[in-house]
């Protein structure tokens, strides 16, 4: 019997999307063979924790109180050569705990859902002669510049128009996949609607919005709730706060006041049930959560997306025709009484061409893909 293949996933702690698309093709690697052995690691266990917190807090608050600087920066790193010289600092601070790390586990590949561990592999084959095997995977409809590396072996991506991304970094083209973004299992299965909202006690008669992406307190949840009760349909709601319990708990507190019913969930793991049993999908435009909805057949409405990856993801929405978007709160509730009361062929259409779009086996094929390779 031949040795279990070993395979290592690093993902960053910015946003629960990275660490979740890896989790799905580590599953699916194991229901294609049960003696691969994975483990999962965030790179911020490589840093100083108090340095770790501090970095993250910047990152987020810089999202919540100056997006356009986020922007900036986002732009800056796709367009000057300063940013690939950044990445290398970067990436030396990571450099020693990792580089030890790497040689005990000893992994057969190593799996990005990241672009800064992408980078990080680069610098450790480079200036600390570590060898491993090396996959990226880009959990956005987008390729930022910071994702490309002339020592990864593979790329997949969401879908075909973004292999052209990669030839103009001159990626060659037998590198690259367009499998889709990838998401559990349990997206894109059958369910019955009518039951699921009977658990929750639920009307089948009445629509139903689901909100999500308070979990790091970037998305303006409360102010969403408070427009959505001036709408003049009833609606019944679903809000889920992730692990954000400050917010949670600010929710539930102006719960008596909303006209709707609702539901507040902090964390779930349930996440396909509530997609499933819903016709619209306010959100924030991760990669993740997109997917998970193109997946679901969910149509989906963005609020003033983040400047960078998310307004690239939404402007490939809007293209798809399976999203809409607005930038004032204030029209939100007209907007809802139009699509729910006047144009319902709106919805319709959106989620015809959700589901066309969806790529439900991604995971599948990305693991199928990257042992495939490992086993020539």
């Amino acid at each position: 019997m031949g040795k279990s293949l070993k395979v290592l996933f690093l993902s960053a702690p910015v946003g629960a999307g990275h660490k979740q698309a890896a989790m799905a093709i580590a599953e699916a690697m194991q229901r294609i063979n049960h003696d691969v052995l994975i483990q999962h690691v965030d790179i911020f266990d490589f840093l100083n924790k108090f340095f770790g917190r501090v970095l993250l807090t910047i990152y987020f608050r810089s999202l919540s109180f100056i997006p356009q600087a986020y922007a900036s920066a986002y732009a800056w790193g796709n367009e000057s050569n300063m940013a690939l010289w950044m990445r290398r600092f970067v990436s030396c601070f990571f450099a020693n705990k990792m580089r030890k790390y790497l040689l005990d586990y000893a992994p057969d590949v190593v799996v990005c859902t990241h672009a800064t561990p992408a980078g990080m592999m680069q610098y450790l084959k480079e200036e600390c002669q570590i060898d491993f095997r090396s996959v990226s995977v880009v959990t956005d409809f987008v390729v930022h510049r910071l994702w490309v590396n002339t020592t990864t072996k593979q790329y997949f991506v969401a879908e075909e128009s973004l292999l052209q991304s990669l030839i103009k970094y001159q990626i060659k083209q037998e590198q690259s996949y367009a499998f889709g973004i990838p998401v559990s299992v349990m997206y894109g299965q059958s369910y019955d609607k009518s039951m699921l909202l009977e658990q929750i006690g639920f009307s089948n008669h009445m629509k139903v919005i689901l909100m999500i992406g308070g979990g790091a307190g970037i998305f303006p949840m409360v102010d969403v709730m408070k427009e959505l009760n001036k709408c003049k349909t009833l609606l019944q709601i679903i809000v889920v706060t992730g692990k954000n319990k400050k917010l949670y708990d600010k929710i539930q507190k102006i719960k008596p006041c909303s006209k709707h019913q609702m539901k507040v969930f902090g964390f779930v793991d349930n996440v396909h049930e509530l997609m499933a049993m819903s016709d619209l999908l306010i959100s924030k435009a991760g990669g993740l959560t997109v997917s998970e909805a193109l997946c679901s057949a969910l149509p989906m409405l963005i609020y003033k997306p983040i400047p960078g990856q998310e307004e690239k993801n939404t402007k490939f929405l809007l293209k798809k025709k399976v999203a809409m978007k607005i930038n004032k709160i204030s029209i939100l509730d007209k907007l809802i009484d139009k699509i729910f009361r006047i144009d319902s062929n709106v919805l319709i259409n959106m989620k015809i061409n959700a589901k066309r779009l969806s790529r439900p086996n991604a995971a599948e094929n990305i693991a199928k893909c990257i042992l495939n390779n490992l086993c020539k």
